[in-house]
């Protein structure tokens, strides 16, 4: 049993070996097995990674304000099946001034007659800071050295806006759901470059791409065409 033993240690080693040198193609990924000591049956490995990434979005603090926003986005994934799996990402980056809307402000004269001026209340932002923290569960399909995705995350956000010499504006904590959709291209058996894209499910006009680098520590994290 012993010898038994010892000769599929070594069959699995040398599987892990031809898997580490193959190219970039998930069919290139040699079957692994397990022994449990009187029949030899086939096991579907699950992966886990760690990603991250660099985003460049839109963002409204407020009705009527777009803010330009740069974040660096990571965290771990893991599957729980061979094509669902759970994670968590944290984001950190910074807002700066692209549009505003302006907005009438109206003032009653001594004649009793409205008097009318346009001016906008969210002039003075120049910037802020930008952090949340999600957790996410995703689908993910292979098809050759491509690998696509779909997730949905849901956490917390914070952000504050300030104006030119750094004072305090306005500030939000809260909820955070967002949709993700991905692409990546494996460019080796455990390094995948792609790029993202999400939306906010609360402000549709929070959207954000980028391009995100995932680190795998399993070939093609288990999976065959």
């Amino acid at each position: 049993m012993a010898k038994g033993i010892a000769s599929v240690a070594f069959g699995v080693g040398v599987a892990l070996l031809v898997g580490g040198v193959a190219s970039a193609d998930p069919t290139d990924v040699p079957q692994l097995y397990l022994y449990d000591g009187n029949t030899i049956s086939y096991q579907h490995p699950t992966g886990s990674w760690l990603d991250f990434g660099l985003m460049y979005g839109r963002f409204e603090p407020s009705a009527g304000m777009l803010m330009s926003t740069e974040f660096v986005r990571f965290g771990p994934r893991a599957s729980i099946t061979r094509h669902i799996y759970i994670g968590g990402e944290v984001d950190i980056g910074s807002l700066s001034t692209i549009d505003s809307s302006p907005s009438n402000n109206f003032a009653r004269t001594a004649s009793g007659e409205m008097e009318g001026s346009t001016e906008d209340p969210m002039s003075s932002l120049t910037g802020g800071t930008l952090a949340s923290g999600k957790a996410l569960i995703g689908a993910h399909m292979l098809a050759g050295p491509l690998s696509g995705a779909a997730e949905f995350a849901a956490g917390v956000r914070d952000f504050m806006t300030h104006d030119s010499i750094g004072q305090y504006k306005e500030g939000y904590f809260g909820g955070a759901y967002e949709l993700h959709g991905r692409l990546d291209l494996w460019a080796t058996h455990t390094l995948t470059i792609g790029a993202l894209a999400n939306v906010d499910l609360a402000d549709r006009k929070d959207v954000s791409l980028g391009l995100v680098v995932g680190v795998h520590f399993i070939p093609y994290d288990g999976q065959r065409r």
